[in-house]
């Protein structure tokens, strides 16, 4: 399951979006919000991040990349508005034995990009403002930038429209002698192809020589993506520093992907715990899914491997009751508006995603 199969009551649209943000504003102006935030008390916030934006990469993946002006907004709303913030550990110690603060929020920062140690560290550092970090490994290890997303990037950037594929050597693309970057419906297919030729086919160097390669026919420098460290991880040492100033490190596999059997999770979890837990000095055992993709088989998957809580990309307030091992989160973006990022807070729009789920529900059984 992942943030796209529940797009939530309102769908999407401009329209309906504006429809949406003068409810939402009526609602607050009625006293709606400040009844919510009573009612849901109780229930955590977990805020979701990915990447900070350092230079296009908010064009090229708006709903990934943060401004961090906009972030230092989000924190100083939480600031004003009185939303303690924990780490997620603690934020689960205290909830555990009943004294955790009311509106609990956890501010959760996936994949560990070289971003946020860059943008998002001293913007909280400077609030006294802790995080949750989940990191997968592989790439921090080696330093060089994120295989897939660089692919997806090059075709983005590129400012050709006809370029010669075929002169690659990947299977499956022996006829593509006239592709156009830009044509969204059979470049998504080639990056697809280009992906998971490198990932399965390629060594590390295999998938090195690969980028560089189609970075030329691309017309694409990719000089400034290595040297700016657009696309990569954070080093060892940047994770430390981070630790070191409080964030919580954790778990989010080691090549970003959990499959489904035990023995291939244990292996992700094992690569990634003995990476991580050396530089976070205690044993790991919070997760957040790769990509926000969850099936229930996991969860089972996940209870012998040791892990307490995973957080999803559904959207949502965690519960007491809620299953710890498929907790949602608020998807924070720069899309999302000043008013609906308060209706998450106040737990406006999660009381009322749960009244639609349930007039729905009451609907099928009618029916």
């Amino acid at each position: 399951m992942n943030a796209a199969a529940t797009a939530g009551p309102w769908g999407r649209g401009e329209a309906v979006q504006a429809v949406k943000r003068t409810v939402l504003h009526v609602a607050r102006a009625l006293g709606l919000f400040r009844l919510a935030r009573w009612i849901t008390r109780d229930a955590t916030r977990v805020l979701c991040y990915h990447g900070f934006n350092m230079a296009d990469e908010g064009r090229f993946r708006p709903s990934m990349y943060m401004p961090p002006e906009l972030f230092a907004g989000r924190l100083e709303f939480l600031r004003r508005h009185g939303f303690p913030v924990l780490t997620l550990s603690e934020a689960e110690a205290r909830t555990r034995e009943g004294v955790a603060p009311p509106c609990t929020t956890v501010i959760t920062i996936d994949d560990g990009w070289y971003s946020t140690y860059a943008e998002a560290l001293p913007l909280l550092r400077e609030r006294e403002m802790p995080a949750t970090l989940y990191v997968t490994s592989y790439y921090m290890d080696k330093q060089t930038p994120v295989y897939g997303m660089c692919v997806a990037y090059l075709f983005w950037k590129s400012p050709t429209r006809r370029v010669d594929l075929s002169t690659l050597g990947v299977p499956g693309l022996e006829q593509a002698h006239a592709v156009d970057p830009a044509d969204s419906g059979s470049a998504a297919a080639i990056v697809d192809t280009l992906i998971a030729h490198g990932e399965n086919a390629c060594d590390q160097a295999g998938r090195e020589r690969l980028l560089a390669a189609l970075a030329r026919l691309l017309d694409v420098d990719l000089d400034p993506v290595v040297e700016r460290r657009l696309l990569s991880l954070v080093t060892p040492a940047e994770l430390a520093e981070m630790s070191a100033a409080g964030w919580d490190v954790q778990l989010h596999t080691h090549r970003h992907r959990l499959p489904v059997d035990m023995a291939g999770a244990e292996r992700e979890l094992a690569d990634n715990r003995a990476r991580l837990e050396p530089i976070a000095g205690k044993p790991l055992t919070h997760f957040c899914y790769p990509s926000g993709d969850w099936l229930p088989a996991h969860l089972e998957v996940l209870r012998g491997c040791g892990i307490e809580s995973a957080t999803t990309c559904d959207p949502g307030l965690v519960y007491r009751a809620t299953e710890r091992l498929a907790m949602p989160r608020i998807m924070d973006t720069p899309n999302m508006s000043v008013i609906e990022f308060e209706a998450e807070m106040y737990g406006f729009a999660d009381l009322l995603r749960r009244t639609v789920a349930l007039l729905g529900l009451r609907r099928g059984r009618n029916a």
